[in-house]
């Protein structure tokens, strides 16, 4: 309808206006089938909804009113109801004996035989009455309630006598790896937490045979590589010595280093009796026992034979099921 649109249309090649009428033929169908949607939902007859299940749809066998079944205890005849046991062989012989009587029960015509209908709901009942299982109510357990059970699991439970020690390497590591922790958190000591950078610093392991640095440390404990003081002071210093060897006694960073070390002094001071039991316990032969240190011993000795490739046949006692003339 606009002249600049025609315009520009008449101005374009072939191919481009078919593309374009074709453009405008897709949105057009696609348009119309939209609308068609709309209007068959607008037409569409709505499902009527199905009534939920409730209690008004039971019947009561027992008084014949709605809303409850005979099990109710609301039920008026719920106290009425007979209590009965399955039938016994006597029950059923004296229902036999009572039964209907005796005249044109069962008419023979020819080849074919006419039950009297009374006859077979008498034994269909006699036959259902002697499957169903009854106990009176005086001999049914009552079920106890939620709020009856005993709660055994609030009862403290004695510990055993024999219970199996921790390995005294996780408490030991976990108290060195409190003193890296508060050796990282002191705001002086943050150029010696990670390793130093070899794009930032080029020539430091030019000068550094042996860097050390606190997540190093922390890495080592949790790995469980420090088994005495010793060894933890020996890394603590190496960090101290490797600052003072490339920095010189004058620096900034040495008299942080050495700060560092000075609060390591004193948190080692405070669990100095602490790490030396737990020494004691990793390594016997450090105490005065001379039984634990025989039996640590051999203990590494029995380790290292079972590292053995070719001793896997002597671990475990022999098998006499498999090789009964062993014994």
């Amino acid at each position: 309808k606009d002249k600049d649109i025609r315009m520009e249309f008449a101005e374009k090649d072939e191919q481009t206006r078919d593309d374009i009428r074709k453009e405008v033929k897709r949105l057009q169908h696609a348009l119309r089938q939209l609308d068609r949607q709309e209007e068959k939902a607008k037409n569409k007859p709505q499902k009527p909804k199905k009534e939920k299940f409730t209690a008004m749809h039971l019947t009561c066998s027992a008084c014949g009113q709605k809303g409850h079944m005979k099990t109710n205890k609301n039920c008026p005849m719920y106290k009425n109801q007979p209590v009965q046991v399955a039938m016994t062989d006597a029950d059923l012989q004296a229902q036999n004996d009572t039964s209907l009587s005796q005249d044109d029960l069962v008419k023979v015509e020819g080849t074919k035989v006419v039950l009297k209908k009374d006859l077979v709901e008498r034994a269909e009942d006699v036959r259902r009455k002697s499957l169903v299982l009854r106990f009176p109510k005086e001999k049914v357990k009552k079920k106890r309630r939620h709020g009856d059970e005993p709660l055994d699991y609030l009862e403290k439970r004695a510990k055993s006598g024999q219970r199996r020690r921790t390995n005294p390497e996780v408490p030991f590591a976990a108290t060195l790896e409190k003193v890296v922790n508060k050796l990282s958190s002191v705001p002086e000591v943050w150029p010696f937490c990670k390793p130093v950078s070899a794009k930032t610093v080029p020539d430091y392991y030019n000068l550094i045979k042996f860097p050390m640095d606190l997540q190093t440390m922390k890495d080592n404990i949790r790995k469980h590589k420090y088994e005495t003081r010793e060894q933890f002071w020996e890394h603590i210093n190496l960090i101290v010595n490797n600052c003072i060897t490339y920095n010189g006694f004058n620096s900034e960073l040495t008299r942080n280093a050495q700060k560092m070390l000075e609060i390591c002094n004193g948190e080692m001071k405070i669990i100095d009796k602490e790490l030396e039991q737990l020494e004691h316990e990793i390594n016997p032969l450090l105490g005065d026992d001379p039984l634990a240190a025989l039996s640590f011993l051999l203990r590494k000795c029995v380790e290292k034979m079972i590292l053995v490739p070719s001793s896997r046949p002597f671990h475990f006692p022999v098998n006499s099921k498999k090789l009964p003339d062993y014994h």
